[in-house]
């Protein structure tokens, strides 16, 4: 061990075998820049780190820290050993590459100046972090492929709407074309809100913020619903389309919206990826469970369309993965579906297996475990309890807080359609404002943006829960809002709000929700 070394120990007060045995990959180097900084000693773990040994490193690399860094990461590697221990740089700063005897090692390293009876060197350590860079690396590649498939899946609709809405005022006229240029807008407005919904979806999952929220229901009922939507696409693209079911228990305990929500993403695949004249087939079993009181409904989705590599299936599930891109396969989507499909199942304790060739079709496999519902007559209350009595509705005055003159001009036609008298506020200190002047009594609802100049939503939620006048403190308030994510719909009751609606408006959930909020479902 060098003199240095050892009058360094000596000083520390340390036995010399100490650098032997931590962990980290220890080195000390002469404060020689012009000569590449010469090691004076290296640690096993540094030898180890790089896999060569000491005498290589003398022979192919002139015994020179400088000359083992890679030489594009070179000014980074040697940025501490222009430091001192006072320099703040952040985790990032320590990152860079060296040369390895297996190949490029990716290292953590930091290193101080120390005086040694009079000399000054380097000494600092370097840790192995190749498998962690390895993954961040795939992690920030694939996030990047998803923007740019993002970027362009948006575009795709978003030209369609722009296209057909310019040619749709030049053929106003012609009735039948105009009907045919709307059909395709409103399809193009489908296909861009689905992109949007499996991204809030997937960051709601992923930020284990979901939950499952398990009610009494029709399995029957369920599958329709979902059938319903393909049963007319399928028909116009010429592909046999071919449900069927047979189980012995109709009624379970499951949380509908999510069980619709893999079988959506799984038909819609199908549908997409399966051309003209080929099939499509959905069958649901029902199968013995292991847990008394369960049992487990198995969904089989079958196609002859263009399938996909067994390379590919190995990464079906992984966020933001996809085969193609919309313009390979001429289908839309952000590689988020089947990632979303896959942790919805985990979630509902369930699992999906898939067997796929390409050209030869995919068949997808999924099973669930669902809780046997014994009251028939439960089920039919909890199906039909949001179900809203219009004529009690009729005539009712809402408050619109809304500064988008164009939301709130859709807002105003669809609540005057469905018999709501509207009015407008521009914003949240215009809608308390308005409240504050008015009768007690003269409003029936406000319907709330949140984000909104002088004073948003939430606040303006706040002042009015607190007014002397407790008929206006009381009024319900329901949050209307881009804002879709469980947080918003938590904020918007801790403010004081009564209920929750995101846009775009669904026409049937924003009247079901005022329904509820004034207590005029068929329950009441």
């Amino acid at each position: 061990m060098a003199k240095e070394l050892k009058s360094l120990m000596n000083n520390l007060n340390l036995p010399l075998d100490f650098l032997e045995k931590i962990p980290g990959g220890y080195n000390l180097c002469e404060d020689k820049p012009e000569k590449g900084y010469p090691f004076v000693y290296v640690s096993p773990t540094f030898l180890r780190i790089l896999g060569w040994t000491k005498a290589e490193i003398e022979e192919k690399f002139h015994n020179c820290f400088a000359e083992l860094v890679y030489p594009e990461d070179l000014e980074q590697g040697l940025k501490y050993h222009a430091s001192t221990a006072s320099d703040n740089y952040s985790e990032d700063d320590r990152v860079y590459r060296m040369i390895g005897k297996n190949g490029i090692v990716w290292v953590s390293g930091s290193s101080n100046e120390i005086e040694i009876d009079g000399v000054n060197y380097i000494h600092g350590t370097i840790t192995g972090i190749t498998s962690y860079m390895q993954e961040k690396v795939e992690a920030e590649n694939a996030k990047t492929t998803f923007l740019f498939n993002m970027s362009h899946d948006i575009r795709t609709p978003m030209n369609a709407i722009i296209g057909f809405t310019n040619l749709l005022k030049e053929h106003w006229d012609d009735r039948e074309q105009a009907q045919k240029y709307i059909q395709k807008i409103q399809t193009s407005n489908e296909i861009l809100l689905s992109i949007i919904n499996n991204t809030l979806d997937m960051a709601r999952i992923e930020s284990g913020k979901e939950v499952l929220e398990e009610t009494p229901c029709d399995t029957y009922r369920m599958g329709v619903d979902v059938v319903q939507i393909f049963v007319d696409q399928m028909r116009e693209k010429k592909i046999n389309f071919i449900p069927c079911a047979e189980f012995t228990h109709r009624y379970v305990y499951a949380d509908s919206f999510k069980v619709k929500n893999v079988l959506l993403n799984l038909l819609s695949n199908a549908y997409k990826y399966t051309p003209p004249g080929g099939t499509v087939i959905m069958k649901t079993v029902e199968l013995p469970s292991d847990r008394e009181g369960y049992v487990i409904l198995q969904t089989i989705i079958s196609d002859t369309g263009i399938g996909m590599s067994k390379e590919f299936q190995a990464h079906l599930f992984d966020t933001f993965s996809r085969e193609r891109t919309s313009t390979e396969s001429k289908t839309s989507g952000t590689g988020l579906g089947m990632a979303i499909v896959k942790k919805l199942i985990d979630l509902m304790r369930g699992t999906i297996e898939v067997e796929s060739e390409s050209g030869k079709g995919t068949t997808f496999t999924v099973n669930i475990p669902h809780r046997i519902a014994e009251e028939e007559a439960e089920i039919e209350r909890v199906e039909h309890k949001d179900e809203v009595n219009l004529t009690l509705l009729k005539g009712k005055r809402i408050l619109l807080a809304e500064d988008n003159d164009l939301n709130a001009e859709i807002a105003v036609t669809i609540l005057e359609d469905a018999g709501f008298k509207v009015e407008c506020a521009c914003d949240g200190r215009a809608c308390v404002d308005m409240l504050a002047n008015a009768e007690a009594g003269y409003y029936d609802l406000v319907l709330m943006d949140i984000q909104m100049p002088i004073l948003d939503g939430y606040g303006a939620a706040k002042e009015i829960r607190a007014f002397d006048d407790k008929t206006k403190a009381f009024i319900p308030i329901i949050a209307m809002t881009a804002n879709a994510f469980e947080e918003d719909k938590r904020n918007a009751i801790m403010s004081g709000m009564n209920a929750h609606i995101s846009k775009p408006i669904n026409i049937k959930n924003l009247v079901t929700t005022i329904g509820s909020v004034l207590h005029y479902n068929k329950q009441i």
